[in-house]
């Protein structure tokens, strides 16, 4: 019977770093922000400040002098809505919900 106890409490603390992963794995998707952190951006903020204000963007695309940061926002209930930070020369001019910008 002490045997039979060691081998299942051996296992059981194999699956423990297992589940550790997988719930620090859920818990924060990349460029995912809780709600009203978009109010510690302004503008005349540079790239580096927006990230490290907000973390790495979801995804970003670029059009010459043009950069688009995209990030969610996590709401209640699923209703998760898409920001987007705007820059100029490495500088943000606007900063909103995507389409909605300030």
């Amino acid at each position: 019977m002490k045997v039979f106890m060691r081998i299942l409490c051996f296992r059981a603390l194999m699956l423990v770093p297992f589940f550790l992963a997988l719930l620090a794995g859920c818990a924060m998707y990349t460029g995912h922000i809780d709600p009203g952190k978009i109010s510690s951006i302004s503008p005349g903020m540079t790239k580096q400040e927006v990230i490290r204000a907000l973390g790495r963007p979801e995804r970003a695309s670029a059009d010459g002098t043009n950069e688009i940061l995209y990030y969610v926002e996590e709401r209640p209930w699923w209703q998760w809505t898409r920001i987007q930070v705007r820059l100029v020369d490495g500088d943000v001019v606007s900063f909103g919900e995507a389409g909605q910008s300030k």
